[in-house]
């Protein structure tokens, strides 16, 4: 019965929740999200309450799934970027505040008082 249920809901409303992941997402790479989408209702059937349509519910479900793998993708960005090196910001030698003091000379100034 339940996924009988999904099963209708996939095909009506799986070509809306891919391109909201693409656009969610930006990348058209998003059918393996567009299947968790469909698992995820699957797993969390019991918890539709029925208070808004299934389409919102797999919408709401949609985006948390796109969230993930934002944050995933973030993780995997800042891991590469940490062993390549690019992660760490590169040290001044000079603040730009000691920079702009040497640049007007009021050091020089302030001393010879």
């Amino acid at each position: 019965m339940i996924s009988n249920k999904i099963s209708e809901w996939f095909y009506l409303y799986n070509k809306d929740i891919y391109y909201f992941l693409v656009y969610y997402i930006g990348s058209s790479d998003v059918e393996d999200l567009v299947q968790e989408v469909f698992i995820r209702a699957i797993k969390g059937y019991d918890t539709f309450q029925q208070k808004s349509s299934p389409k919102t519910w797999l919408f709401s479900i949609a985006r948390h799934v796109g969230m993930d793998e934002m944050r995933k993708r973030k993780r995997v960005r800042m891991i590469q970027n940490f062993g390549s090196g690019k992660s760490k910001p590169k040290r001044k030698h000079r603040s730009s505040f000691s920079k702009k003091m040497k640049i007007t000379g009021y050091c020089t100034r302030r001393s010879n008082h």
